[in-house]
């Protein structure tokens, strides 16, 4: 696991170069997991695979982008999960029950989706995934747009068993809203819709952290299913290139 040392202007990661001097090892997904303030399921272990934007004081974030690898693992069984995302964060004043964040991506979750399938999937809290939030549409708080090329939930089509998709999340200049567009392989991004500004506290503004990365799940003793495609991050990982930082889109 790895620690990004960027600054905080618009800054791009590709895949050719995450494994460039200057980056701060974290050697166990327990720092991690506590860095993306990622809630533990009882009886389960998470094994985590990321990056994250530099923490300092008064860096502030309005977007992120990502383009992933994306996988199948058919054979996955309930109790089990693989996923790769991004992760829009503001900690606030560090406490759990302040901590917003947005995320999306892709995941294998048999126990969220009943199959084995691939899916398309946002997630979104205001208080740690304490008591507010919810995967996709499960609840009120993102609102899809008509017209969106894809649904939350969705299951993605995988030719040859893998394909390629953009996610982009940025905080509108115009309304303020954060905002989600979907495209593939970083061409024809379209609006999937928007999660609104007074949905949040201290993401209201903007985020103080960025992260992306590959997370699996599994019961403790059990094996852990793949992780992406396998590798470990740099040149041949499924996480191809991330763009954060000050950002908008129009169009």
């Amino acid at each position: 696991m790895h620690h990004a040392s960027t600054t905080p202007s618009y800054v791009e990661r590709p895949r050719n170069l995450l494994q460039s001097r200057g980056r701060k090892s974290l050697n166990s997904s327990s720092q991690l997991i506590d860095i993306l303030s990622i809630r533990l399921a009882p009886g389960k272990i998470v094994h985590l695979e990321a990056y994250i934007s530099y923490q300092g004081h008064g860096d502030v974030y309005t977007g992120a982008m990502g383009t992933f690898d994306v996988h199948g693992f058919s054979y996955l069984v309930k109790g089990q999960s693989s996923s790769s995302q991004i992760w829009v964060i503001n900690k606030g004043n560090g406490e759990s029950d302040n901590i917003n964040k947005i995320v999306s991506g892709w995941e294998v979750n048999p126990d969220i989706y009943g199959d084995s399938k691939t899916h398309f999937f946002i997630f979104w809290t205001v208080d740690g995934d304490d008591q507010t939030g919810c995967y996709n549409l499960n609840c009120l708080g993102f609102i899809p747009v008509n017209g969106a090329p894809i649904t939350p939930g969705d299951t993605l089509e995988l030719p040859q068993g893998q394909t390629r998709i953009s996610l982009k999340i940025y905080k509108s200049r115009d309304d303020g809203d954060w905002w989600l567009y979907y495209g593939n392989d970083n061409i024809g991004f379209t609006r999937v819709g928007y999660w609104p500004k007074n949905l949040f506290y201290t993401l209201s503004d903007n985020a103080t952290l960025i992260g992306w990365g590959g997370m699996t799940t599994s019961y403790k003793r059990h094996a852990s299913p793949p992780m992406g495609n396998g590798n470990f991050a740099g040149r041949i990982s499924a996480m191809v290139a991330v763009k954060f930082g000050p950002m908008d889109y129009h169009g």
